[in-house]
């Protein structure tokens, strides 16, 4: 019989995590003050962050795309009958429910029911904190204490929707179920938002008996044993386990109890950390959003012990993915799965772009630009965030997708109301609430501005608020305003995206500036600021071409930070294209795409704005055989559209069309 620390790989038991308030169940926070409860998911004890995000609570979106997204999600969260959700839950603890079981991944037969309910408790918290909506906060309560009602009853700490016989399952056959652990990441970390975001101390309790009672069934297994169980190297991984590490450091540093240290690093394996911390790329092949949330572990466990290895580790995979391994939407994958570096025409299909893969890259994202508030890590940020996640959302119905189409001529695919529950409907429910994550950051005395959304920033520290004004993208102009309980010093940063070669302008109070705009850089604004001080900030924005890596033939249009996308018109696009399974229109017959041909160095020539229709183009006499209208990926709902195109670049002798 083996220990856990015989068992542990990596890792020492080193200092303590910052102590934090546990308020009442169901307290709820002055809005919009700052937290009272620091977001474990960020808490760094070895003080290695260069800048902060600030709290959900402290970002208030304004009227715009973002706000009617937000606001859509916020509509379905509302819509689910909380009673339903915790159907499975309550079967499975032997308690009576009358409610009608749900469908699709949720369904009482599905190996992953559960893990819905884990996201819908993080989305609650997300939202309430986003919106300060009491319905959010009273049914994330509700489900918390019914959840609590089911662990008590089966006695031991365990909490699912399925039965303890799964993990039976999987500790001695390494197969067979479909990742159980998976789902105890995502009940837990709801979990863990719930009493971050809604200083709900039961939800805390209840996730730490779940920790203690897999922390003692790992205990009992032996070394071999636990590399089987976790063994995720190949294209299908016998057990996708999620954020398992996350979460558990995120309960360590909340707690302070070494013992959750220690088990967070049973979840970080030597065959995924090694070759990342030494630089290699091993990527090809491996199932990309089991691997995406293992990295973020790693960010984690260096954020809380300061070992450079998983630094390296993360810092290297993050560089590798959004460099080599993705689209130009941001998004990767194709059919799940991380392809050889840089394919990407090769591999375009109706299943490339998961959105799951995208929310978490976007979470490893926050805490890379913690590390180095660089601009680097924030121009992806905007890439992923405009063009995949806010076009991942029906306008009309408030469903999401799972993947996003970049096969040319095929169509946007999403879930519906209650019988779908695909983990990336599950993601997509937070991928709404949180808007508010990344537009700011803060350091000492400096205020980072890295998304141009329309919002309101709450900094109570310091006296301040900042109001955010813009019709960003459709506008390249956005207006900061601020308010001062007194004069204060403050450098304030201002992001200039790499797409930015036109030249930023900046004004101060009416007063133009002069200013050195390079690309992917900040502009820094060292003054003492007062009530009524207005930034005036325009970044023009200009038509540019992405070339495939593999093919430098293949290419997609952007504008500004905006991927372009050609309408192909709803020639036998299902009538209802929400659907209860993922793959139910790829083999649709799919048409001919026009090729497109052009002078490479005067985009202008050729791709015209349409007039009285912000952000559209049409090509010019360069398709073939027809011209194309273009508008934002993110746009595009219910018809074929094309993001990729043959180019028949007339600057270059050797390309074809």
């Amino acid at each position: 019989m083996s220990s856990l620390k015989t068992c542990f790989r990596y890792g020492l038991v080193i200092g303590c995590a910052v102590a934090v308030a546990c308020p009442v169940l169901g307290q709820t926070p002055t809005d919009p003050s700052p937290p009272a409860i620091p977001d474990p998911a960020f808490i760094d004890q070895e003080n290695l962050a260069q800048a902060e995000p600030f709290d959900l609570r402290q970002v208030r979106i304004l009227d715009g795309i973002c706000k009617t997204n937000e606001d859509l999600d916020e509509k379905y969260l509302l819509s689910l009958d909380p009673d339903r959700l915790l159907h499975n839950f309550r079967v499975n603890a032997g308690i009576p429910s009358t409610a009608q079981p749900l469908g699709g991944w949720e369904d009482p037969k599905c190996g992953l029911r559960g893990h819905f309910v884990g996201h819908y408790l993080s989305a609650c918290a997300e939202m309430y904190a986003a919106t300060g909506d009491q319905q959010l906060l009273a049914r994330g309560t509700y489900v918390v204490t019914e959840l609590g009602k089911c662990q008590d009853a089966l006695g031991s700490g365990y909490l699912s929707a399925f039965p303890t016989t799964a993990f039976d399952t999987l500790e001695t056959k390494y197969g067979g179920v479909w990742a159980p652990y998976y789902t105890i990441h995502k009940i837990m970390a709801g979990l863990l938002d719930q009493y971050h975001y809604c200083g709900n101390r039961q939800a805390l309790e209840i996730a730490i008996k779940m920790a203690d009672y897999f922390r003692g069934r790992m205990a009992k297994l032996t070394p071999d044993q636990i590399d089987k169980v976790l063994h995720t190297v190949g294209r299908g991984p016998q057990n996708e386990y999620g954020g398992m590490s996350e979460v558990l450091h995120n309960i360590y540093a909340i707690t302070k109890k070494p013992e959750y240290l220690e088990f967070a690093d049973v979840f970080d394996r030597s065959w995924v950390l090694n070759p990342l911390a030494m630089s290699q790329d091993h990527l090809d092949g491996l199932h990309a959003n089991t691997h995406i949330p293992q990295v973020i572990g790693f960010a984690r466990h260096y954020e809380l012990t300061g070992d450079p290895r998983y630094q390296r580790a993360a810092d290297y995979f993050w560089t590798q993915v959004t460099e080599h391994h993705s689209y130009v939407t941001g998004s990767n994958s194709k059919a799940e799965h991380f392809l050889a570096p840089d394919v990407e025409a090769n591999a375009l299909g109706a299943d490339t772009g998961e959105t799951c893969n995208v929310y978490n890259m976007l979470k490893l994202t926050q805490h890379i630009f913690a590390w180095k508030a660089d601009a680097a890590s924030a121009d992806y940020y905007e890439l992923a965030l405009y063009n995949h996640i806010l076009g991942s959302i029906d306008p009309d119905t408030g469903m999401t997708t799972y993947f996003m189409s970049l096969k040319p001529g095929h169509f946007k695919i999403y879930g519906t109301p209650d019988t779908s529950f695909w983990c990336c409907n599950g993601t997509g429910i937070e991928n709404h609430a949180k808007y508010g994550a990344a537009i700011y950051y803060h350091h000492a005395d400096t205020l980072w501005v890295n998304l141009f959304i329309p919002s309101q920033l709450t900094w109570a520290e310091k006296g301040l608020s900042v109001t955010q004004d813009t019709t960003f993208p459709e506008s390249d102009e956005t207006t900061l305003t601020i308010t001062a309980s007194h004069p204060t010093p403050l450098k304030v940063l201002l992001r200039v995206p790499y797409w930015e070669t036109k030249g930023a302008l900046l004004k101060i109070n009416g007063q133009s500036q002069a200013v050195d705009a390079t690309p992917g850089s900040y502009v820094t604004l060292d003054r003492t600021w007062q009530t009524g001080d207005k930034i005036e900030f325009t970044l023009p924005m200009t038509l540019h071409l992405h070339r495939a890596a593999d093919n430098p033939n293949m290419v997609a249009i952007m504008y500004g930070p905006l991927v372009l996308a050609g309408d192909l018109g709803r020639d036998g696009v299902p009538a209802n294209d929400n659907v209860s399974k993922n793959n139910a229109f790829f083999k649709i017959p799919d048409p001919p795409v026009p090729g497109l041909s052009g002078d490479s160095t005067d985009l202008d020539s050729w791709i015209k704005p349409v007039t009285g229709q912000p952000l559209t183009f049409t090509t010019l006499n360069a398709g073939h055989p027809d011209d194309v209208q273009l508008k934002p990926f993110y746009a595009i709902h219910h018809q074929r559209y094309s993001v990729y195109w043959q180019f028949s670049d007339s600057t270059r002798t050797t390309s074809t069309p």
